[in-house]
């Protein structure tokens, strides 16, 4: 930004918060003046200026009296404005907010009144939100997100109600990546309306700048508050052509400075002190504003720190630190400038000070975000299992309508076949008789070899069938016959190589126990192979028994993880995540858990020939299930095979040990325990599955 462009907004703002030349009028006065006009347009003019001259809080009858004017003059701008300020000052009111809701309702339609209407929902959404219980914001939300995604077809101000709601709703639940996507989505909309919307759009930069500070995303928050002063500046122009003499919009623009000031990592230092300037020029014609200490010494602060000046703003932050305890956003604010402000003067003893709130403040920050990740991975999945619902029922409706119109086609081509015979009937004579005669005989003849050739066919099928249902018969117990004889001698061939290994002198012990070995891991691969292979009938086929027991957690994941270890390359790292907790009694098969997380810990050992291998359980908030994660760094799952690998005899590399069995088998156990395995698709530094089981 040229330092000429800096001075020109500058010089703006300084009209839009000085004061007129001349002595400025007193509310009585006005009010005198009101008695000389005879209609309500001619009052309009003379109710703005009364407002405007007000004291910010005894504004609310001025507002009243200034909307029944309105009313009776029958300008719509005039209407629309005055539903807006009145929003604004009663935003606490929901009685207030329900007639001025039912106000922009009866104005007739047009962009004004959808605006203003629009206005005055989204601006009371989030205290509409804060009274809904959590089960239903839930809801709500994800059904805001579902058509948002899919109500394409809506009008723009439709489409800007769901995610001005949606976003509001993120904002109170979440405020992380998915709501600045949102966001970003609602400013495309924001920016197709008519530029007279102005009202509208200031509420929008104000709650985007907030989320795009409190993200750190100081680009796009000093382009928010950039756009804000340009609103500003529009507003005066426009309030100035309709003849009001002095608005005040000092408050808009001094916190617009204010956040700019928040942005100071990434300004140029002439950038700061002309900002810092201005809000000093503003407070100077604002006794509002002067009232507003702490914003101002905030201000102050973010000023000298971004000046380095430390030593002035130290006992400054110490101030603030005290006062704002219970704003989490301001508090941490302060505690990172008395870090930072310490760490440049050299003064240890603040700086231990300051980190050591700062350590507790991470760490609460990060069980924060760690549950907000949470949560958003929930939001999604509710939203995905929505939309598959929804597709579900679309489809079935397309089937239904579908069905009828087959329904409908059939009845007509019956009638149609119906007077066509009727017709033939009616004008065959006798003469044709005995010709129609001899062609139905002829028919019947046909239709006998027909009758004749189908039964043949059909008895060719059954004997098919039959001998198709022999050979899989015999097929199922060749395998098992084979699998049985095979795990014997796999057994011999382990304990025999261990028994060789045994017997060896101790100088050539160590190089026949590697071996012995190779021998022992391929024989377990082999025994796994097989072993798949005799289960998968009892699995597909629902027989195989659940047996719940109580049981340790610990012993199921120390099992699981003394069966798999041998299997890892020396490059990998294998990483307990719940090693150091205390063991949990829990009730479930854990045979059949230990079963599957062996599957799940082969492959990763098997894809990952260096990097790091994470296994960890977490409990539900009710603690009647349990999901169990493991994360690798290798090979990965390919875009777009994530959906393969749950399939039967599927292997996306060949040239890998295995039959392509285990996940499908691993599905299927989840299936049986009433619980769920599957992909997270998201992860991409290599793979991530989650089995999910029920153990109370």
């Amino acid at each position: 930004m040229t330092n000429l462009t800096l001075r020109l907004r500058l010089a703006v703002i300084l009209l839009l918060t000085a004061t007129t030349l001349g002595a400025i009028p007193t509310i009585d006065e006005l009010r005198a003046k009101l008695g000389d006009k005879t209609t309500a347009s001619d009052s309009l003019e003379l109710m703005f200026d009364i407002y405007d001259l007000t004291r910010y809080d005894q504004r609310a009858p001025i507002l009243e009296e200034l909307y029944g004017t309105a009313q009776r003059s029958g300008i719509e701008s005039a209407i629309a404005e005055t539903l807006v300020l009145l929003a604004a000052c009663h935003e606490e009111n929901d009685s207030m907010q329900a007639v001025l809701l039912k106000r922009a309702q009866d104005m007739p339609e047009s962009d004004v009144q959808k605006s203003t209407l629009l206005y005055i929902k989204v601006r009371n959404a989030a205290r509409e939100i804060r009274s809904l219980p959590e089960n239903e914001r839930q809801k709500k939300m994800v059904q805001y997100m579902v058509d948002c995604q899919s109500n394409q077809n809506l009008s723009l101000y439709d489409r800007i109600e769901h995610l001005f709601y949606l976003c509001t709703y993120l904002r109170n639940a979440i405020d992380g990546d998915l709501l600045i996507r949102y966001i970003r989505d609602l400013q495309k909309l924001i920016d197709q309306l008519p530029s007279r919307h102005i009202y509208l759009r200031i509420l929008f930069y104000n709650q985007a700048s907030m989320s795009f500070l409190n993200n750190k995303l100081y680009d796009e928050a000093i382009d928010a508050n950039n756009k804000m002063l340009d609103l500003h500046k529009e507003l005066e122009k426009r309030h100035k052509n309709s003849g009001r003499k002095y608005p005040n919009y000092a408050g808009g623009i001094y916190r617009c400075y204010h956040n700019l000031l928040m942005c100071s990592e990434v300004l140029k230092p002439e950038e700061v002190d002309i900002y810092y300037n201005r809000m000093l020029e503003i407070i100077k014609h604002s006794p509002r504003l002067q009232e507003e200490k702490d914003l101002s010494i905030r201000s102050r602060i973010y000023y000298l720190m971004a000046k380095k000046h430390c030593k002035e703003a130290i006992p400054l932050i110490k101030g603030q630190l005290e006062k704002n305890k219970n704003n989490n956003e301001v508090y941490t604010q302060m505690v990172k400038a008395l870090i930072e402000a310490s760490k440049e003067l050299g003064n240890k003893e603040d700086q231990l000070y300051g980190l050591d709130i700062y350590t507790h403040l991470l760490e609460e920050r990060i069980e924060t975000k760690a549950a907000e990740r949470f949560k958003e991975l929930q939001i999604l999945y509710d939203v995905n299992d929505l939309k598959a619902q929804n597709d579900s029922l679309i489809y079935a409706n397309r089937e239904k309508t579908s069905e009828r119109h087959r329904e409908l086609l059939v009845i007509a081509v019956i009638g149609l076949v119906v007077l066509v015979i009727v017709i033939v009937v009616l004008v065959i004579t006798n003469r044709h008789t005995k010709k129609l005669v001899r062609h139905i005989n002829v028919s019947n003849k046909l239709l006998l070899k027909e009758r004749d050739a189908l039964k043949r066919a059909q008895n060719e099928l059954i004997e098919a069938r039959d001998k198709a249902k022999q050979s899989e018969r015999f097929k199922s117990d060749f395998v098992n016959n084979m699998g049985h004889e095979l795990l014997t001698p796999l057994s011999a061939i382990v304990e025999y190589s261990n028994l060789i290994a045994d017997c060896i002198d101790d100088d050539r012990h160590r190089y026949i126990k590697r071996f012995a070995d190779l021998v022992s891991l391929n024989s377990d691969l082999l025994l796994t192979l097989v072993n798949d292979v005799l289960e998968l009938p009892s699995l597909e086929n629902s027989k195989l028994t659940i047996n719940h027991i109580p049981c340790s957690l610990k012993e199921i994941c120390q099992i699981s993880i003394d069966s798999t270890t041998k299997h890892l390359s020396p490059d990998v790292r294998f990483v307990f995540e719940n090693e150091s907790d205390n063991d949990t009694v829990i009730r479930t098969d854990p045979q059949r858990v230990e079963q599957v997380l062996i599957h799940l810990l082969t492959n990763a050992a098997k894809f990952t020939e260096k990097g790091m291998i994470s296994f960890g359980y977490k409990f539900s908030d009710d603690r009647k299930a349990i999901t169990f994660t493991i994360s690798d760094t290798g090979t990965g799952i390919p875009k777009g095979k994530e959906d393969l690998i749950f399939s039967r005899f599927t292997k996306l590399d060949a040239s890998t040990q295995g039959n392509g069995l285990g996940l499908y088998i691993s599905s299927l156990l989840a299936s049986l325990l009433k619980g769920d395995l599957s992909l997270d698709k998201d992860y991409r530094t290599g793979a991530r599955f989650t089995f999910t089981i029920p153990v109370a």
